[in-house]
């Protein structure tokens, strides 16, 4: 069975969700986001049917995600569904200083890159998604 997972991101970090996106898929993960919504669908619709359809959903979090009224908005709806949140700060980034207290209070655990110990169909999605982070990280140093 394949996870699903939203990820909500700012515009200034699409490149790195993207990127994210396309690595998540390597450890079984389906991923949806806002780039999957088709011109002429209401947005606001689509955005709450791929969260409630998804296992998880995947904040990236930033100082411009912290400022998006889209991502905040998006937060919402996932706190609302009751669907897991999964932090991930994009590597080579510092944690923002700007984040409000009513944010650290929602199971405010990020997720830092991490090889995984065992097989994918064995980790749990956390564990996927800190596999998939690291192979972000490793393919922005080659890039570099």
């Amino acid at each position: 069975m394949t996870d699903k997972v939203f990820i909500s991101y700012p515009r200034p970090d699409h490149a790195f969700a993207e990127a994210l996106g396309f690595a998540v898929r390597d450890y079984g993960i389906a991923p949806s986001s806002i780039q999957g919504v088709v011109s002429g669908d209401n947005w606001e619709r689509a955005i709450k049917r791929d969260i409630r359809a998804a296992d998880a959903v995947i904040f990236v979090l930033s100082s411009a995600a912290l400022n998006s009224a889209w991502v905040l908005a998006e937060l919402g709806a996932a706190w609302a569904a009751e669907k897991p949140v999964i932090w991930v700060l994009p590597p080579n980034r510092h944690m923002p200083r700007d984040i409000p207290v009513t944010l650290r209070e929602i199971d405010f655990n990020v997720v830092r890159p991490k090889k995984l110990t065992v097989p994918p169909d064995r980790a749990s999605l956390r564990d996927r998604i800190a596999a998939a982070l690291a192979d972000v990280k490793e393919m922005e140093k080659l890039a570099s």
